[in-house]
């Protein structure tokens, strides 16, 4: 199959499950739940049928492995039943597509009263492609923003019992358990953006520290591999860039609420631990937690423009970089492997 057909499959695929989110938005509850199920079941057998992604094959391989034994003990116990209980690779394709969507949408659900197509939008657009690549931390990624939910709402046995499932799905979920701590210290932070810029310059130099710490925890001392030399890695970062420009360009039109704030400065506080990853592998991936609150923190910035003629403008701007990221990242980059859609 080649990319231009590829990408057609893709455009129909985001298209339909767009408008069946729309349609949700707009009609009663009992209506709504199913129009949702339709918008999530589209991209879920788009994602069960594909034959793509970096690491399509070691899925494969883990699926094998768990389904005769041989697996490292260290797998997260989630991700194992998921594949046990699969009676094969696509229906373990199936279902971890289903809950990642799934876990998804309920993040979206709970954490916006505004901007939910927006947010969907970013979901397909972005996130999506990003799961073809890395299933198990995306679906944590998901559940983590559903803790969000629940520590903005005070609700932290809830909170806690979210990030625990998290990292039944992926280990490194576990460090976000300090959410709120951060949140909190974030406040009393003057000049909180100049310090984690300032802090992203000089990650990569720390780095060999930062080993000495993470080494303790034993479940993690396979993903660090230092660099001998500064291997810089910008495609990521440039990724997150367009949306810290969104919250300060629209510094003017909107109001600064306390929501939007914590939002924002726990997303950029992935810039520091992407500049770590050019020294330590594999580091740089804690940042995708960081990166998937995107899917809140531009809805958010939308919701407190209150003039509507501001707000049509900056939401018709999002719209147009979402559609010239992918292009750009997706499609031409291929920083998934997402293309072909079959090889």
């Amino acid at each position: 199959m080649n990319n231009i057909t590829s990408l057609m499959i893709y455009i129909c695929n985001f298209i339909t499950s767009y408008y069946a989110y729309s349609m949700a938005q707009k009609t009663t509850r009992y209506k709504k739940k199913i129009w949702i199920g339709i918008a999530i079941i589209i991209p879920v057998l788009l994602l069960t049928f594909r034959n793509c992604g970096t690491d399509f094959d070691t899925y494969i391989q883990y699926y094998y492995g768990i389904k005769t034994l041989k697996f490292n003990y260290g797998t997260e116990p989630l991700w194992i039943i998921l594949n046990l209980i699969s009676p094969s690779e696509r229906v373990m394709l199936f279902v971890s597509g289903f809950c990642f969507m799934s876990f998804s949408a309920v993040a979206i659900e709970i954490n916006l009263k505004e901007e939910k197509q927006l947010a969907w939008k970013i979901l397909l657009l972005v996130f999506l492609s990003f799961f073809i690549n890395i299933m198990r931390q995306m679906i944590a990624c998901s559940i983590v923003l559903i803790a969000y939910a629940f520590y903005r709402k005070k609700q932290k046995t809830l909170f806690v019992v979210a990030i625990c499932v998290a990292f039944l799905f992926h280990k490194s979920a576990i460090f976000m358990i300090v959410l709120p701590l951060l949140c909190k210290a974030f406040r009393n932070i003057q000049c909180y953006d100049m310090f984690v810029y300032i802090l992203a310059v000089f990650m990569p130099f720390l780095s060999e520290n930062i080993i000495v710490v993470l080494k303790r925890f034993s479940w993690y001392s396979r993903y660090i591999h230092h660099e001998m030399v500064l291997k810089v890695e910008p495609k990521f970062l440039i990724c997150m860039i367009p949306a810290i420009m969104f919250y300060y360009i629209s510094g003017g039109k909107r109001k600064t609420s306390k929501e939007l704030n914590d939002t924002f400065r726990i997303y950029i506080l992935g810039i520091p631990l992407q500049t770590l990853g050019w020294k330590v592998i594999y580091l740089d991936r804690m940042s995708y937690y960081n990166f998937y609150f995107m899917i809140v923190l531009l809805p958010f910035i939308i919701s407190e423009i209150k003039n509507e003629k501001y707000k049509a403008q900056y939401r018709g701007l999002m719209n147009v970089w979402l559609v010239v990221f992918y292009f750009l990242a997706f499609f031409i980059g291929n920083i998934t492997d997402s293309y072909p859609y079959i090889k």
